[in-house]
């Protein structure tokens, strides 16, 4: 019998701080083509100009060629885009609690710990409902998942991005989850486990 052995994060770094919110939406991973960020940025591209907020990227390396291509993507469809990349931990941890959502949309991750930094941090995640994320963002309890539709994703974002009130509940519950299902405490309890079982 196959057991898994998830990861977690670290829920002393990984925490709300309690900064102001500002309006922007944070997207993280290698820069590559198979992180989606192309998608994420035709999505927000989809919002009225109003409605849009800057988006931030947020990598610990990447291609040139693929930064270059989302620069001309996100001026082609009107996206505020910064680019950070090589930031701390303190920074990232800011950058996720300072944050409206974080948008996450790889292409069949297998599990994604980008989700749980965020949740950990109190901030809901609208991802695409594809392989591991499917485990940890829980449709309408503590987060959005929409096919990989530019137009369902863009209706999910800007309806959590107006409506506060779900956005806090959610960033609430997942902070709360992650603590509870998600933890390296709870990785080591099941690591340990497991290992308990191998050995009778």
């Amino acid at each position: 019998l196959a057991r898994v052995c998830y990861l977690g994060a670290d829920t002393a770094l990984f925490r709300p701080l309690g900064s102001p919110k500002v309006n922007c939406v944070v997207s993280v991973g290698y820069l590559s083509p198979r992180k989606g960020f192309d998608f994420v940025i035709r999505g927000l591209g989809l919002l009225e100009p109003p409605r849009r907020p800057r988006l931030v990227i947020i990598s610990n390396s990447g291609e040139p060629a693929e930064r270059q291509f989302l620069e001309e993507l996100a001026r082609q469809q009107g996206v505020d885009v910064e680019f950070r990349t090589l930031v701390s931990d303190v920074d990232l941890v800011s950058a996720y609690d300072q944050a409206l959502l974080t948008l996450y949309a790889p292409i069949m991750e297998p599990f994604g710990l980008v989700a749980l930094e965020s949740m950990a941090c109190g901030t809901p995640v609208v991802g695409v409902r594809e392989a591991g994320l499917r485990e940890t963002v829980v449709h309408g309890e503590n987060g959005l998942l929409a096919e990989r539709d530019e137009a369902g994703f863009a209706a999910a974002v800007s309806g959590l991005l107006e409506d506060s009130g779900r956005r806090e509940a959610y960033g609430r519950q997942s902070r709360a989850d992650v603590e509870a299902n998600w933890s390296w405490e709870r990785t080591v309890e099941n690591l340990e486990q497991h290992l308990r079982c191998a050995a009778e």
